[in-house]
């Protein structure tokens, strides 16, 4: 409003012939979009940045801008047009920055998110708590149950204490949405790294049960209760910590409805899952569910990257290098991540490479694993056989 006031008086004031009052609204238009429009435009379309930016200076090659214009005392007609041209310019910048991100991308991560890391707390849980089925084990149970559900109050504090610091500091704008969405990004390749490196899953669920099995040996009652307690707490609290983090992006990034209702719909349907699996037993197929899970947290990814880099290109610490000749529709951004600059095109791919790289990495050191087992059994196998023969 600011903008479109200060080129009103800036018209008002060349037609009356009040040329240097005309100057000096124009420029505190164009401080304006300069300084606060301009820097959210260009990460987003850099084309109708930079032609907006012309429009109040000296245009293109076709039409001349305001200032070209006032400078040489030009026919009110092209004053009028060229006003018209950068109002019209402004207009389709404020309805590119109308939305940041999609609201329907926003509850579909949140739900992606915060189902996959719930769904993993659960299948934990149960292969924690199979082996101690019977009578004998209902202690050990209730001990892990009561960490679980102790987990789960402490991610909502997380969660309401994480938001409170963070609108705390809100005065700092779009560079404190950078940083939490780096903290973000950094979550998600810590999530998708399980998708391709086994141990990620393997090793922590075997953890949990030494932990466990060491619990269940200790003398003291009231520790081995505390032990137990520690053992459910830490199912559950990793995986809410890293959601109540998340989220904060989401919600600095999208709107409070379509993450409540994207995380609503997860945390009823983990309700559903943890009902059919531990008041009825059923088994469910719970490795597909965290394959399928964990490739859209890959495609997630890729997308939150993308707007990660578009805030840095916002608040200046990376810069715009759009490419000539390619045009990417809104929605490429709203829903992908993807934005018409080397940067904004170049950056978010880096996931798949990321994930792809480490997929291959895994796969070289489990064949070179196989190899070593095989190449040791033949020689075991060899020097019995020698042992055989010599003592014959």
């Amino acid at each position: 409003m600011e903008v479109r006031t200060s080129l009103g008086n800036s018209l008002a004031a060349a037609k009356s012939d009040r040329w240097q009052e005309a100057e000096s609204n124009r420029l505190d238009a164009y401080t304006g979009f300069d300084t606060e429009i301009e820097p959210r435009v260009l990460p987003r379309n850099p084309t109708l940045g930079y032609a907006s930016e012309r429009s109040f200076i000296e245009g293109d090659g076709a039409n001349l801008g305001i200032k070209a214009l006032l400078d040489s005392r030009a026919p009110m007609d092209q004053l009028e047009a060229a006003y018209s041209r950068t109002l019209q310019n402004l207009d389709r910048c404020m309805e590119l920055l109308k939305v940041a991100v999609s609201p329907t991308t926003v509850g579909f991560t949140a739900f992606s998110i915060v189902g996959r890391e719930g769904l993993e707390a659960v299948v934990i849980l149960a292969a924690l708590l199979a082996g101690l089925r019977g009578q004998g084990h209902a202690q050990t149970r209730r001990g892990i149950w009561l960490g679980a559900w102790l987990a789960v109050f402490v991610t909502i504090v997380t969660f309401w204490l994480s938001r409170t610091v963070i609108q705390s500091l809100s005065r700092f704008g779009e560079k404190l949405e950078a940083i939490v969405s780096v903290l973000a990004v950094i979550i998600l390749l810590i999530v998708t790294n399980w998708v391709f490196h086994r141990f990620y899953w393997t090793g922590w669920n075997a953890k949990l049960r030494s932990l466990s099995k060491a619990a269940q040996n200790v003398t003291s009652s009231r520790w081995e209760h505390f032990a137990l307690l520690g053992v459910g707490f830490l199912t559950v609290y990793r995986e809410g910590f890293e959601t109540a983090l998340f989220l904060q992006s989401l919600l600095l990034e999208g709107n409070i409805p379509a993450v409540a209702i994207g995380g609503g719909t997860a945390l009823l349907s983990i309700a559903v899952v943890g009902l059919l699996t531990f008041k009825f037993g059923m088994k469910l197929p719970y490795r597909k569910l965290l394959v399928l899970t964990g490739f859209l947290v890959v495609t997630i990814t890729v997308s939150f990257i993308g707007q990660t880099v578009r805030l840095f290109q916002t608040v200046g610490w990376i810069s715009v290098h759009p490419i000539p000749n390619v045009h990417l529709p809104d929605w490429a951004g709203l829903w992908l991540g993807l934005y018409p600059s080397w940067e904004g095109l170049c950056i978010p791919p880096l996931a798949l490479v990321y994930v792809g790289g480490a997929w291959l990495i895994t796969r070289w050191r489990s064949s070179a694993a196989k190899r070593e087992m095989a190449l040791a059994a033949g020689t075991g196998a060899l020097r019995r056989a020698n042992s055989y023969t010599s003592k014959k």
